[in-house]
């Protein structure tokens, strides 16, 4: 799917950083601080992972519906555009929220629009699109008879405008020229006869947009506020189409890019991934409309999953029409291809996800729903070199069971860990014992806890006032001295790392006492100049600070 215009368009919205806290930072309710210990283990080797490509901003929420969520971020918001070298890491700390473009999973809320136009008998699903839309004046080469529903399956036999060469060179040439979808659907073809096959475009969303649009006589933006986003409390998402800002900077390969922004913008690094905030996308980000165009943070990406798929956010007709859907083929790209959604088993080779991904220019996003464990998964990075499947996978793999109903209703009851037994309850009754201090998982999966749930979570919100974590001098030049106060009692570890990412040295690892202090000397032999960081990692969370290596 890179070749999609919207992949390489509509994640141009840049990640902008809301507040500074700790690097990085996590949220957890319901899951155990081993569990959190193996899911931050997960995300430092993709952090700290230097190869294929090293990535900068990682955004990373983990949410069971209504019961548990971990939320993991980093701060390496950007790496400069040093004439150099454009490998180092920017100016810019960055561990808070961040927005980011949803491209296709924008599709999601289009279908359950359109659907709901349908129940109240706005639109018939049936009907061609020529009663709907003037497509014999825009592109009489399309056929007007395709129905909405073919629009909603990509069963339309459209091309997807986004591949189209004569329109990717319109766009390099004017790229500020703001687009819109009757300026791009002439140059629109119909390359296979409608209902023939399945097969993914961003020309019928962008068309079900305007549909939407015409027949409410509402634009899109308003209708999804005050029907999802509202409602919803999804404070953070929005219709958006924005040019790139400083701040957690897309990175990417040239060679990957879009061919409009290639003939465009002639790469200043050509031979690595760079920050590529300087290219001109505001065409490319116009185009994105109902395809693409809705922005958001990682937290409210996976509130929106559980939500729709379980069946909050729009009537339960249109949630059971959305997920039956689904085709029970595979495309090219091994997805079964619905209204809006799709299905796959990337993530797991026995438990399937429902939703969408985009890996795009200079950002890769996920969204994908367990339905037995009633769980989103939400990443969101701004580097399109790594598969936010793998981080996905692996960060899924070391998660505990906790359903244990039977075969056919596998998450109407769940097991959980408390106060060293285990219970296998009703997931109506889940939340009350997770209150009172209970893990998702068994006993065995989550080990022994060294502190209460809600004493671990305020411990981590005052992690930064009782590590006081220090290193002295700062600049060093021969030596140095850091020091901290264990926050809690277990596995304490203290490693350096360079500007990239890569791991330097590792200063300490064993147990220490909660409370106790702790004094370790450095030196600087071997270390060249410049700056780096000491992170310290204990079971209540991580905490960093940099230092310089002066000479």
């Amino acid at each position: 799917m890179k070749r999609l215009f919207c992949k390489w368009l509509c994640c141009a919205v840049t990640l902008l950083p809301a507040h500074l806290t700790l690097y990085p930072q996590i949220f957890a309710q319901g899951f155990s601080p081993a569990t959190e210990n193996r899911l931050q283990q997960v995300f430092d080797s993709f952090q700290y992972n230097s190869t294929p490509v090293f990535v900068g901003e990682m955004e990373v929420v983990i949410n069971v519906d209504g019961l548990a969520k971990w939320r993991g971020t980093t701060s390496l918001a950007a790496r400069t555009t040093h004439e150099q070298n454009n490998l180092l890491r920017g100016e810019n700390q960055f561990t808070g929220f961040s927005i980011s473009g949803l491209c296709a999973m924008t599709t999601t809320f289009t279908a359950a629009l359109v659907l709901e136009l349908a129940e109240a008998r706005l639109v018939d699903p049936d009907a061609p699109l020529s009663d709907y839309f003037p497509m014999n004046i825009v592109n009489p080469q399309l056929v007007p008879s395709v129905t909405l529903r073919q629009l909603l399956a990509h069963e339309s036999g459209f091309s997807d405008y986004t591949t189209e060469p004569a329109l990717q060179v319109a766009v390099a040439v004017d790229p500020k020229h703001q687009w819109n979808l009757y300026e791009a659907l002439p140059f629109v073809k119909q390359v296979n006869p409608p209902g023939l096959a399945r097969r993914y475009s961003s020309t019928n969303y962008m068309i079900l947009g305007a549909i939407i649009e015409n027949v409410t006589g509402r634009k899109l933006g308003q209708l999804l506020r005050e029907r999802f986003f509202d409602p919803l409390k999804l404070k953070s998402m929005d219709l958006v189409a924005q040019t790139l800002q400083q701040g957690a900077a897309p990175h990417d390969d040239f060679k990957l890019l879009h061919p409009s922004l290639k003939m465009s913008s002639p790469p200043a690094f050509p031979n690595t991934h760079n920050n590529i905030t300087r290219l001109r996308m505001n065409a490319l980000v116009s185009l994105a409309f109902a395809g693409g165009a809705i922005t958001s943070d990682a937290d409210d990406l996976s509130e929106w999953g559980n939500a729709l798929f379980g069946g909050r956010a729009t009537t339960a007709s249109t949630t059971e029409t959305m997920l039956n859907s689904l085709s029970s083929l595979p495309d090219r790209n091994g997805n079964h291809l619905g209204y809006g959604l799709w299905s796959n088993h990337k993530i797991s080779s026995t438990d399937y996800f429902i939703g969408h991904e985009e890996s795009v220019a200079g950002y890769s996003s996920l969204m994908m729903y367990q339905p037995d464990r009633k769980m989103t998964i939400a990443v969101i990075t701004n580097a399109s070199g790594i598969d936010p499947y793998v981080i996905a996978q692996k960060l899924y793999e070391v998660l505990p069971l906790f359903s244990c109903g039977n075969a056919n209703s596998k998450g109407d009851k769940l097991m959980l860990s408390k106060d060293g037994r285990d219970l296998c309850v009703p997931r109506n009754a889940a939340a009350v014992h997770i209150g009172n201090g209970a893990f998702l998982g068994s006993t065995q999966a989550n080990g022994r806890p060294d502190l209460p749930l809600s004493a671990n979570r305020k411990m981590r919100e005052k992690l930064s006032d009782i590590v006081n974590l220090n290193v002295f001098p700062n600049p060093m030049r021969t030596h140095a001295t850091i020091s901290f106060i264990a926050p809690i009692s277990g596995l304490t570890s203290v490693t350096l790392f360079e500007m990239q990412g890569r791991t330097t040295q590792s200063i300490f690892a064993g147990v220490l006492q909660k409370g106790e202090r702790k004094q370790l000397s450095i030196q600087p032999a071997g270390l060249p100049a410049g700056s780096y960081t000491c992170r310290l990692q204990t079971a209540a969370g991580i905490i960093s600070n940099q230092f310089v290596v002066s000479r």
